[in-house]
């Protein structure tokens, strides 16, 4: 009897137990939860902003499709960019660059890669920066009314006067009267302002509190908890220490302010559901979410850029290739036998 060893000829890949399909399915219906919560509060101009995105995104994926003479793929992922990219958007900007914008990402950042899985840079993520830096002054003026900005506070609201906000204020004010009051701590009075956020701004702050369901049903479903919780974790601690320095804006330290704010949330979430941001060792995550945290705090403190985090995920996309490389040669010993080339664990 002769003793084989036995190899493997591929290094190890992400395993994802549910289909294509039903991953976009999945983010999907969470976005369209976001969209609808920014809806109920801006007579539902937010969900007119998602409509024009898909509608971009299908007209993008129906003529690659007609281009190349395939047959259209109904995987979804035409609609989840759309959606993913209509929350980075802001409630009040013009249709029509969201539509121009949503055909961009599909046309351009993923079709003439090659589509899903080949393209270098979220799709979602490529449509807001050509909206972005294409229509700078109409995007700058489609947030010029909202309560963020790069070095202030946003202004908070002593009791919401919309349904949803009513109720959470309540609902934090009896938390603080019953079970808090036992502990001699509180939540804050404003709480409620920066988890149900009625003004002008982008649509994931606005709908911040289905944002974070749908973060979570994301983490779990897509197995990926350790991007987006160090990130996070990192990415507020800097924010609460900063408030500390001297001469620096107190307004720095408020965690509350950077998470409920920016786009952080987003950013977290985009982490967690974008294969193309994530390494694939334990170490390899850790390193990339604490790199993240860094680059999004010295994008939106330093550089005084609002929606910095979204800049991060772009820097993310372009070293992740060479990251993962690198992260092949150390984890992975290649030893070359007769039957070709194998990875083993190290």
């Amino acid at each position: 009897m002769v003793e084989r060893d036995i190899a493997l000829f591929e290094r190890p890949l992400l395993n994802f137990a549910r289909s294509t399909q039903v991953r976009m399915i999945i983010l999907a219906a969470c976005l369209a939860a976001v969209v609808l919560q920014s809806a109920l509060s801006d007579g539902f101009f937010s969900l007119v902003i998602a409509l024009c995105a898909i509608a971009g995104t299908v007209a993008a994926e129906l003529l690659v499709s007609a281009l190349r003479r395939q047959r259209l793929v109904n995987d979804f992922s035409a609609v989840a960019s759309a959606l993913v990219l209509s929350v980075m958007l802001p409630n009040t900007l013009n249709p029509a660059f969201v539509f121009i914008g949503a055909f961009f990402a599909v046309a351009v950042a993923k079709g003439s890669y090659g589509g899903l899985g080949s393209n270098w840079l979220n799709p979602a993520l490529a449509g807001w920066l050509f909206i972005r830096f294409s229509w700078p002054d109409f995007f700058m003026l489609s947030i010029k009314d909202s309560r963020l900005s790069a070095s202030g506070t946003i202004g908070v609201l002593s009791a919401p006067d919309d349904f949803l906000g009513r109720a959470l204020f309540n609902g934090i004010e009896s938390l603080n009267q019953t079970i808090f009051q036992t502990f001699s701590c509180e939540i804050p009075s404003g709480f409620a302002s920066f988890c149900v956020n009625t003004g002008t701004g982008i649509i994931a702050d606005r709908g911040v509190l289905a944002l974070i369901a749908a973060s979570l049903v994301i983490c779990a479903s897509m197995q990926k908890f350790i991007l987006p919780a160090v990130y996070l974790a990192v990415y507020l601690t800097l924010a609460r220490l900063a408030g500390f320095v001297p001469g620096s804006h107190g307004e720095m330290g408020d965690v509350f302010y950077c998470l409920f704010s920016g786009g952080t949330i987003l950013t977290a979430f985009v982490l967690a559901a974008d294969p193309a941001t994530s390494p694939k060792s334990p170490v390899g995550k850790m390193g990339m979410a604490v790199f993240a945290a860094l680059l999004s705090f010295v994008f939106r403190y330093i550089c005084a850029e609002l929606y910095g985090a979204f800049f991060t995920v772009a820097a993310l996309n372009v070293l992740c290739a060479a990251l993962r490389a690198e992260e092949s040669k150390r984890i992975y010993n290649r030893v070359k036998g007769g039957a070709g080339e194998a990875y083993i664990w190290n």
